[in-house]
């Protein structure tokens, strides 16, 4: 039976908040709330690419953590709603760069469009089925973080939030 952890990338372990404020910017609005249906396409279709992501900054507390969990002896999971066709070699550049250790990550497919919680349920599921026991899952979404306590009550869940770096145990 493995032992792992499973993180989220983007707001856990990598700030992307430079790189979504370039993406707004760009739009000429301020939130993504301000962008119309198909604007909100087009924001999307360069968010989840590899423009401007040279703007990601780690989150250095979070990867040290990973580092200290990996050097115990915990197998490290990541699970990102990144894109694999798109995202994938930057992803994996940053994640060298910054050291980040894992045994396993999980990108988003192309064309996969459901929602973060669905698309890191399933998955979830999957280690499950594969008899991996998990420790601990960080996310940074509240609505994908219940989902995931639900799916595995017994796990601890730590709710991350970049902005304040308060970590809410589920």
């Amino acid at each position: 039976m493995l032992i792992v952890a499973v993180f989220d990338i983007d707001g856990v372990l990598v700030d992307p908040s430079k790189r979504l404020e370039k993406r707004l910017e760009e739009q000429g609005v301020k939130s993504f709330k301000d962008l119309d249906r198909a604007r909100k396409k087009a924001f999307w279709k360069c968010f989840l690419s590899d423009k401007y992501m040279d703007l990601d900054e780690p989150i250095i507390e979070n990867i040290k953590y990973v580092q200290k969990l990996k050097e115990n002896g915990i197998k490290i999971v990541l699970l990102t709603g990144r894109r694999e066709d798109t995202q994938k070699t930057a992803t994996l550049s940053q994640l060298n760069k910054w050291k980040i250790p894992y045994d396993k990550i999980y990108f988003r497919r192309k064309n996969d469009r459901r929602k973060d919680y669905i698309y890191k349920a399933n998955i979830l599921k999957l280690l499950l089925k594969r008899n991996y026991k998990i420790v601990e899952i960080w996310d940074d979404m509240e609505d994908v973080a219940k989902k995931l306590k639900e799916i595995s009550p017994k796990t601890k869940v730590i709710l991350y939030n970049p902005h304040t770096k308060k970590k809410t145990i589920l």
